[in-house]
Order: C-alpha cells, then structure tokens, then sequence
C-alpha cells in the first residue's frame, strides 16, 4: 500500500488462475475496505487452454503433450472519479 502512494498509481490490474484466484478477490476486497471504499473493480473470468509436455517414464517412448482447460480471473481496480490518490 506504501508504494501505491508514493507512485500515484490510480489503476491496476491482476490476472489469476486456479487458487490464486480466491486470493486475489480477497486482496481486491481487502484494498477495497484499506481504501475506504475510494475503489472501483470490475471482475472477468476466463478459460484458457494450458498445453503440458508429458514426459514418458520410458525413454523409448516419444514426448507426449496434453491439452488441458483452466479458469483465470481478471480483475481491474480503479479510484473512484473526483479522488487522486489512494488514502
């Protein structure tokens, strides 16, 4: 929060996949009640496709690769019009 204040900053923005998703809605919600409520989010979520290399236990056997769907949320937070600075 320090360093928020000192740069200004007026908006961020997180991305997060699989448990650190939960976390970084408590972080949001966490600045949100730091800041008074002097904050804005906006949440969305997202399925992305993660590709893994398989590596067979036998070193005959080719390289495999595996598709795989996992949840991501993007959270953007904001100050609320009229205020310049995080408190």
């Amino acid at each position: 929060m320090g360093k928020l204040k000192k740069k200004h900053v007026q908006a961020l923005q997180n991305t997060s996949q699989r448990a650190a998703i939960q976390k970084s809605i408590n972080l949001v919600l966490a600045l949100k009640d730091l800041t008074h409520n002097q904050i804005v989010y906006k949440a969305t979520t997202d399925t992305v496709e993660l590709i893994d290399d398989i590596i067979p236990e036998d070193d005959d056997k080719d390289l495999e690769v595996q598709t795989r769907n996992n949840s991501s949320i993007h959270i953007q937070v904001w100050l609320k019009e009229g205020i310049e600075k995080f408190v």
